[in-house]
């Protein structure tokens, strides 16, 4: 039965249960023109919980009711993940079609509160190729990208990317290592690299890597100072497929989650880690002495 419920509701319905059996063993995608990335630049991302996006964008989650044509019960096909395909259908049938509304209204309100353009959000899997602005390299098309589009541009021309995401089968790739075979450990870096060189090719901080098993969803800062030749860093959240119910991250709810936040000019993208700041700190110009003249302070205020 299709679902309907407020924002909240929707973004932390159960997940459809998934038949995991028959998922493949082997590489993940590879490619010499992935950005360069060590194991030991990928971070935590501490703050990405329940409470900071609550706090950030509370007052969103009763916004409704909206309605949703997804359906819960997939077993048999497309529930049965066989390969990375299917991974895709399932986010077609399931967390495209849930997040789909939550992301229009939360994005028109958003907006509105900043003052912004007002812009149409969508997801789309297969949606927008990826190429290094540097060169002539390209990249594997990522599996699915969230834009923002410009509604007197009939030809999608001025899209901005705000997220980029990209499937992987859990029995290929898992955020932690220890979860892989011996043979395959090396894979464990890769799909960072690749989201990773997405959001530097398309100027966006802001990724995920959805499995059958969980979502990871990750933001980029620069450290160029440290390390010249690979100036990045990622931090990371992994949110498992079983979490739902109400006061719980959700995978679609860390999906949304991240839209919200690209909305933000000031905030999708790349920068130091100063520029880049936790979930529940915000810019503010205060009042200054005269001696603080040109200084700028923060304040804990919501994320948007």
């Amino acid at each position: 039965m299709p679902l309907s419920g407020t924002i909240i509701e929707l973004l932390t319905a159960e997940n459809p249960a998934l038949d995991l059996r028959r998922q493949p063993s082997g590489a993940v995608t590879q490619s010499v023109h992935y950005q360069n990335l060590e194991p030991d630049q990928v971070l935590d991302w501490p703050d990405f919980t329940y409470d900071n996006i609550k706090a950030a964008y509370g007052h969103l989650f009763d916004i409704g009711p909206l309605h949703s044509d997804a359906i819960q019960d997939l077993r048999g096909s497309p529930g049965e993940i066989e390969k990375e395909a299917h991974v895709d259908d399932v986010v077609l049938d399931w967390n495209w079609r849930i997040c789909r509304h939550p992301l229009k209204h939360g994005a028109e309100k958003i907006q509105s509160d900043l003052g912004v353009e007002r812009c149409d959000i969508t997801m789309r899997h297969l949606g927008h190729d990826s190429k290094d602005p540097s060169s002539d390299a390209k990249a594997k098309a990522p599996d699915w990208c969230i834009f923002l589009r410009d509604r007197q541009d009939p030809d999608d021309e001025k899209r901005i990317i705000a997220v980029w995401g990209d499937s992987k089968c859990s029995s290929k790739w898992a955020s932690d290592p220890s979860r892989l075979a011996a043979r395959y450990k090396a894979n464990w870096i890769w799909p960072f690299r690749q989201v990773l060189t997405y959001c530097v090719n398309n100027a966006t901080r802001y990724g995920y890597i959805l499995t059958p098993e969980e979502v990871v969803v990750l933001r980029v800062y620069e450290d160029r100072v440290a390390t010249p030749a690979a100036p990045w860093r990622v931090q990371h959240a992994a949110v498992p497929w079983s979490n739902s119910g109400d006061g719980v991250l959700t995978v679609n709810l860390a999906i949304w989650a991240l839209a919200m936040m690209s909305l933000n000019e000031g905030h999708r993208p790349i920068r130091n880690l100063n520029m880049t700041l936790p979930l529940d700190v915000w810019w503010e110009d205060l009042p200054l002495s005269e001696e603080d003249t040109g200084r700028r302070r923060t304040k804990r205020l919501r994320q948007h």
